[in-house]
């Protein structure tokens, strides 16, 4: 039980594994004031780049990041585009963020100061030479000024449908002169297995991710909305063509190369799964609930520790669904189990009158099941040894309930 509670901060730190790879709220601000403060005028032999990080050992990091990088040789220009920043020291930051009403920023560094950032983390960087027209570089240059600009810098971010890929991609997309065709043809997938290529390298951030995002994620989508995930913009932008008037059709990628080697080794962390600590969990349970059977009393703090349990995650699932903005949240039916109500039945388990709060968490498991046949939505593994220990341990008090009365 102990071991529950201590990992129960990875479940709120799950919400911002959403985070492309962002700086922390000093290193953003003084890199973008340094940078905007000394940038020369671009003149002429422009060049932009698509800059792609691969996933990082840090958790806001484990799906990579997405960079604009424009140099000009002449005048030694040398700049990177980040829309992965934000201001941590912002007014009730995290509340907002669980809202779904975060600004991010553009920010704007030296290319060598990131070059170097990301080479001490260790992340691989690969730089994809865009095939753009000196003029279309200067449309991409003085948007991405004009975006960064003080007045226009922030943005409101959404983990799936704009962020820091995103936000890149349609840049370039509006500064190009013709349309951009992409040809690779993404295998069909739902949001929630492209995050599971990222997030199987640790089983509770899975775990955790997977109770707080619903039934919206779990359709197949479109190439273009798998995007958000810098890896797969990057393969996209590969081998996608620009088209010109009369069809003609160029490379949008003249040239590849790889900045900086990766120097992490991540490794999949498999120990003390959610699945088998549940598992574990339920064993003990039923041993206890039999011994409690045969002496008709049950143990009050195993049922008010797991209300604890089951509110505190309850809460934060029941705050997403109902009152955040974030994509995917507020389709999720496991609040049905995992709400705020835990709380109340505390005191009925105090009072030695356990009959209402078992009976309710019966129709929540039933009223569960019921809408998951009509609502598809993955459930993780983990879920079902801990249903099974409500569902126990409701049995075992109307089983003792009803002897106790005979």
């Amino acid at each position: 039980m102990k071991r529950l509670f201590t990992y129960m901060p990875t479940l709120l730190i799950t919400i911002f594994l959403m985070w492309s790879a962002s700086l922390s709220a000093q290193e953003s601000e003084s890199a973008e004031e340094d940078s905007l403060m000394s940038v020369p005028e671009a003149k002429d032999s422009l060049q932009v780049s698509l800059i792609t990080c691969s996933p990082g050992t840090d958790i806001y990091a484990m799906y990579g990041h997405t960079a604009i990088r424009v140099v000009n040789f002449p005048t030694h220009l040398d700049l990177v585009f980040n829309y992965g920043m934000f201001n941590y020291n912002a007014d009730s930051f995290v509340f907002k963020f669980l809202e779904g009403k975060t600004d991010y920023i553009l920010g704007v560094e030296p290319g060598q100061g990131f070059f170097q950032r990301y080479g001490d983390k260790g992340n691989e960087v690969v730089e994809q030479i865009l095939n753009l027209t000196q003029e279309e570089c200067r449309i991409v240059f003085d948007k991405l000024m004009e975006n960064a600009a003080p007045e226009n810098r922030m943005y409101r971010y959404n983990w799936l449908y704009n962020n820091c890929t995103t936000r890149a991609r349609d840049v370039l997309e509006s500064a190009i002169n013709g349309d951009i065709e992409y040809t690779t043809s993404q295998k069909p997938l739902t949001v929630r297995q492209i995050l599971h290529r990222f997030t199987c390298m640790n089983s509770w951030i899975e775990f955790g991710a997977d109770l707080i995002l619903g039934a919206e994620i779990d359709t197949l989508v479109s190439s273009r909305i798998q995007m958000f995930i810098p890896s797969v913009y990057e393969n996209e932008a590969d081998s996608a063509f620009i088209v010109k008037a009369g069809g003609m059709r160029i490379p949008l990628v003249a040239d590849k190369q790889t900045v900086l080697e990766s120097k992490n080794e991540l490794e999949a962390d498999t120990s003390h799964s959610p699945f088998i600590c549940f598992l574990i969990i339920l064993i003990a349970v039923i041993v206890i609930s039999i011994y409690e059977i045969k002496r008709s009393k049950t143990y009050k703090w195993i049922d008010v520790s797991l209300s604890i349990l089951q509110g505190l995650v309850g809460t934060l699932v029941a705050f997403l669904f109902f009152l955040s903005v974030h994509a995917g949240v507020d389709s999720n039916v496991l609040v049905i189990l995992l709400n705020p109500l835990a709380f109340v039945w505390i005191y009925f388990y105090t009072v030695r009158r356990p009959k209402v709060p078992a009976y309710a968490t019966l129709a929540e498991l039933l009223l569960l099941v019921l809408t998951l046949c009509v609502i598809p939505q993955h459930i993780h593994g983990a879920v079902i040894p801990l249903a099974l220990i409500l569902m126990v341990r409701a049995v075992v008090n109307l089983v003792i309930a009803k002897k106790q009365i005979v």
